[in-house]
């Protein structure tokens, strides 16, 4: 998308007009998955179509509000500027969710690591501890016990709860599918306590004008 944008925006701006700069487009190797819908694009606005109008077929790819910003654009006759701003958005979005994904990998790996570890201590460690215990006829502290009872329960019904998991992957991935389920999940996140707020905060940022404070 922001390498769609620049090159309209620079071919607008050296004069093109905008079908035959979706014209470059279409014939531009890199872009060969996207070609039919630039084409169709192309032939919207060639019609006599608003470009923002001929967008607006295409929900899935430009939002409304990209859609929104455009029409201003064409109003008020400044669409160059105005792919050009989405373009900086949309790599500004870009870069924080780069961020956001590089602060939280090293605390997602330790996570991970910590779980599989607890995970393996007290399904197969923890239970040898009852061997040593019956051997010896030492009394266990009752952690111990506790941890040894779980184990038992862990390695006997594990299965139920990997089952679950992927389960539970699996509703999310068919609800985001979904546009009316994606909706209403993301109105569960924005609501939740904690990280709802950081949710709001983040969509915030997406689309501030850092040149601008």
């Amino acid at each position: 998308m922001i390498f769609i944008l620049r090159n309209i925006t620079i071919l607008v701006e050296n004069g093109l007009s905008l079908p035959r700069s979706l014209d470059t487009l279409v014939k531009e190797p890199s872009l060969r998955r996207y070609s039919l819908m630039l084409g169709q694009i192309k032939q919207r606005v060639e019609s006599g179509e608003a470009f923002s109008d001929a967008l607006a077929q295409f929900s899935d790819t430009f939002n409304e509000l990209m859609i929104s910003q455009v029409q201003i654009g064409e109003k008020s006759g400044t669409i160059p500027q105005t792919l050009g701003r989405i373009m900086n958005q949309l790599e500004h979005a870009d870069n924080l969710k780069g961020a956001v994904i590089k602060k939280l990998t090293y605390p997602a790996l330790l996570v991970t690591a910590g779980t599989g570890a607890v995970t393996f201590m007290l399904m197969f460690v923890a239970p040898t501890f009852e061997g040593v215990d019956e051997a010896s006829g030492a009394k266990l502290p009752g952690v111990t016990l506790f941890l040894i009872a779980f184990g038992h329960v862990a390695t006997s019904y594990g299965w139920i709860v990997v089952v679950g998991l992927l389960a539970l992957i699996g509703s999310v991935v068919m609800i985001r599918r979904n546009p009316a389920g994606r909706l209403w999940m993301d109105r569960l996140l924005l609501k939740a306590p904690g990280i709802g707020t950081w949710f709001k905060n983040l969509a915030v940022l997406q689309f501030m004008d850092i040149s601008a404070i």
